[in-house]
C-alpha cells in the first residue's frame, strides 16, 4: 500500500509541474509578441538609410570608334582555275599566292613549282619537302621552309621585273659565282637559290616576312621563321643574314609579323602570344583568355594573321573556333565557329580584306566569315576532293591546295 501511494504521490506532482510550465509558456509567447511589436514602432521611426551612390562608369571617349567597313564581298562557291597535278605525282604540301607572279607549290617529293598563266612551272628540288612557303612583299623572293630545317631563298627571271635573278643575286651581295648559276638557271626554266640557311635542327613550322622598314641601305626587310627544335631565327631578308636566336621554353606553333617589326609568335602550351620586336628583342606578352587573371591553357594556336589595316589578329584554334582579337588585346572581339579543327587538325586561316577571314576544315571545305556580324558568310562544303592541306591570299584572291593533288583559284564576288 506505501508503494502505490507514493506513485500517486509522483504522479500528481508531474501533473502539477506540466500545468505549471505550459502556463509559463503561454506567458513568454505574449511577452514575445510584445516585443515584436515594440521593435516594429521602433523600424517606423528610424529614418531610412540613403543609397549608395553608383559607381561612375568610364567616359564617353574612352569607347571604340565606329569601324565602318565596305560591304563584305562573298567567295564564290566555284574556282575560277584548277590546276590539276600541280605538284606532280607528289602530295601537295603547301602554297603561296602573289598577284602579279602566279602561285608557288611545295609537294612532298621536295620541289618547288611557279605557276603562271600560259607557262610551264618553273621549279626548284630543295632535297627535302618545303612545308612552309611565302612570297617577299614585292614578290621578287619565295622563301622555302623544309623538313630538314633549311630555309631556301628562291627566285628566278619571272619573279625579278626590274632586272634579272643575276642582277638581283649581284645587288643582294652574292658571289659572283652564284650570280652565274644563277643565270644559267634562269635560261633553264628553274628556281635560283639566292641563299640556302640551316639554322635549324627540325622541321619547319612557319615563315614570316615583315613590310620593309626604311628605304636605301639604312633599309631592314625581316624574315622569321620557327621550328620544332624550340627556336624562332630572325633574319635579314635583303642580305640573308641571321640576326637573332630565340630559344624558347616549348616548341612554337605559328608566328606572324604585324608591320615591319613586330613579331607574334605563339609556343605550345602557354596561355599566352609573345609580341617581340625584331630590333631589340624586347617582349610583350599578350594574354589569349578573356580574363587577365585566367591563366589556364584553354587551347593551341595554329595558325595566325593581321588584318591588312593592321588592327585585329585573328588566330587559328584546335578548339573547333577561331578568335579574333583586338591587335594587342585579350578581348574577345569575335568567336568564329561553324568549321571543324581539333589538336590534330592543320588549321590555316587568311584575311579577304579587313572584313572576312578565310580558313580551311577537317573536312574539305571552306569558311568564310563575316566579322561584322560574326557569322558564316560563305560555305563551300567540297573545295577539294581531300581535305585542305594550305591556303594563301594576295589583294582579295584565295589559293588552295589539298591531298588531291590540286591547286584552286578562287576570287570574291563583284
Amino acid at each position: 500500500m506505501a508503494a502505490q501511494t507514493d506513485w500517486q504521490q509522483r504522479a500528481l506532482a508531474a501533473e502539477a509541474e506540466v500545468k505549471r510550465l505550459r502556463t509559463r509558456n503561454r506567458e513568454l509567447g505574449d511577452e514575445l509578441d510584445l516585443l515584436a511589436l515594440a521593435n516594429a514602432d521602433l523600424r517606423s521611426l528610424a529614418a531610412p538609410a540613403a543609397p549608395a551612390p553608383a559607381p561612375a562608369g568610364p567616359p564617353i571617349d574612352s569607347f571604340p570608334a565606329l569601324r565602318v567597313h565596305g560591304a563584305c564581298r562573298a567567295l564564290h562557291s566555284e574556282p575560277d582555275r584548277t590546276v590539276e597535278q600541280a605538284t606532280g605525282a607528289a602530295n601537295a604540301t603547301c602554297v603561296a599566292l602573289h598577284g602579279d607572279h602566279g602561285f608557288v607549290m611545295g609537294g612532298a617529293d621536295g620541289v618547288v613549282r611557279l605557276h603562271r598563266d600560259g607557262k610551264e612551272p618553273v621549279q626548284h628540288a630543295c632535297g627535302s619537302p618545303p612545308l612552309r612557303l611565302a612570297f617577299s612583299p614585292d614578290g621578287c623572293c619565295v622563301a622555302a621552309g623544309c623538313m630538314d630545317g633549311s630555309v631556301r631563298f628562291l627566285t628566278t627571271d619571272d619573279l625579278c621585273e626590274s632586272g634579272s635573278a643575276e642582277a638581283h643575286l649581284a645587288a643582294v651581295g652574292a658571289s659572283p659565282a652564284a650570280a652565274a648559276i644563277a643565270a644559267i638557271e634562269a635560261e633553264e626554266g628553274v628556281l635560283s637559290e639566292l641563299f640556302r640557311k640551316n639554322d635549324h635542327e627540325a622541321r619547319i613550322v612557319a615563315v614570316a616576312w615583315g613590310a620593309p622598314c626604311g628605304e636605301g641601305e639604312e633599309g631592314v626587310e625581316y624574315l622569321a621563321t620557327c621550328a620544332r627544335d624550340k627556336t624562332v631565327v630572325i633574319y635579314d631578308a635583303n642580305m640573308g643574314d641571321k640576326l637573332h636566336t630565340l630559344v624558347l621554353p616549348t616548341n612554337p606553333e605559328s608566328l606572324c609579323f604585324a608591320g615591319s617589326t613586330e613579331l607574334i609568335v605563339y609556343c605550345r602550351g602557354e596561355p599566352f602570344r609573345r609580341h617581340i620586336d625584331c630590333a631589340s628583342t624586347a617582349e610583350t606578352r599578350v594574354s589569349l583568355n578573356a580574363n587577365d587573371w585566367d591563366t589556364h591553357c584553354s587551347f593551341a594556336v595554329l595558325d595566325m594573321a593581321v588584318s591588312p589595316d593592321g588592327t585585329y589578329l585573328v588566330c587559328a584554334t584546335d578548339a573547333n573556333k577561331h578568335v579574333v582579337y583586338p591587335l594587342r588585346s585579350n578581348e574577345h572581339a569575335r568567336v568564329l565557329v561553324g568549321h571543324s579543327a581539333d589538336e590534330y587538325a592543320n588549321a590555316r586561316i587568311a584575311w579577304l580584306g579587313d572584313a572576312s577571314v578565310v580558313s580551311n576544315s577537317q573536312d574539305p571545305g571552306l569558311y568564310q566569315w563575316d566579322i561584322g556580324s560574326g557569322k558564316v558568310l560563305t560555305r563551300v562544303e567540297r573545295a577539294h576532293a581531300k581535305s585542305v592541306r594550305d591556303l594563301a591570299v594576295f589583294d582579295g584572291a584565295l589559293a588552295t591546295c589539298s591531298f588531291d593533288k590540286a591547286a584552286k583559284l578562287w576570287s570574291l564576288a563583284a
